[in-house]
């Protein structure tokens, strides 16, 4: 709390501010590539791999499914760890995702890339 009052302090600027615009930032990144841009990738996957519309719909599908599974243990790692720390593995994880979502040459490669960002 120290380190916020004196950045309150020194800029004028309320602390709690700062946290509200980098969350803000990490959502757009990351949701909005990801989450709400799906209709922009969803045909140029179709079309790359060949694979049926149903199967690229599915790996979507297990984003909502394991994101939803997952939102108990993040809840509890949060409570027990601290959002910040949660936060910086978070971004590496949805990074290590996107990393291997570039690399895909399978279905199952696909679906596992999804889902780890889904994480």
């Amino acid at each position: 709390m120290r380190v916020a009052t004196a950045v309150s302090e020194r800029t004028g600027f309320f602390f709690g501010w700062w946290v509200v615009f980098a969350s803000a930032a990490i959502v757009f990144l990351s949701g909005g590539t990801f989450f709400y841009g799906f209709g922009a990738l969803f045909n140029p996957i179709v079309n790359e791999f060949g694979w049926s519309r149903a199967s690229v719909a599915l790996a979507f599908s297990l984003r909502s499914e394991v994101g939803g599974l997952a939102a108990p243990i993040v809840g509890f790692i949060v409570d027990r760890v601290g959002s910040r720390r949660l936060m910086v593995g978070g971004v590496a994880l949805v990074a290590l995702g996107f990393v291997l979502l570039s690399r895909i040459e399978s279905l199952w490669a696909f679906y596992g890339a999804v889902i780890v960002i889904a994480i």
